[in-house]
């Protein structure tokens, strides 16, 4: 869900180029880079968003797609870090 707010994308879109179908397998590339990660901001945004809070929720967003359970964060943890951005004079993180 994550991916598809910061993309503004569906999971699954058959009107984009077959590479480009699945939201997952197209944006992982660029959720690894942060210098590439502007390619799948949503273009609605065109450019106005904190590149900082798109960087974390881009992080957050590819832990939460790791293949392995253990490797994925807990609701808490995901939870902790949107508050954050929204609030950030929260300082405290329940994991």
């Amino acid at each position: 869900m994550l991916l598809e707010l910061l993309s503004g994308r569906r999971v699954v879109d058959r009107t984009k180029v077959d590479t480009q179908q699945i939201l997952v397998d197209w944006a992982i590339p660029y959720l690894r880079d942060k210098r590439r990660l502007f390619r799948i901001m949503d273009t609605k945004l065109e450019g106005r968003y904190p590149q900082k809070g798109a960087y974390t929720v881009a992080t957050l967003a590819l832990k939460c797609l790791s293949t392995e359970a253990k490797f994925r964060p807990k609701m808490a943890e995901v939870l902790a870090t949107l508050e954050q951005l929204v609030n950030p004079k929260m300082t405290h993180f329940i994991i």
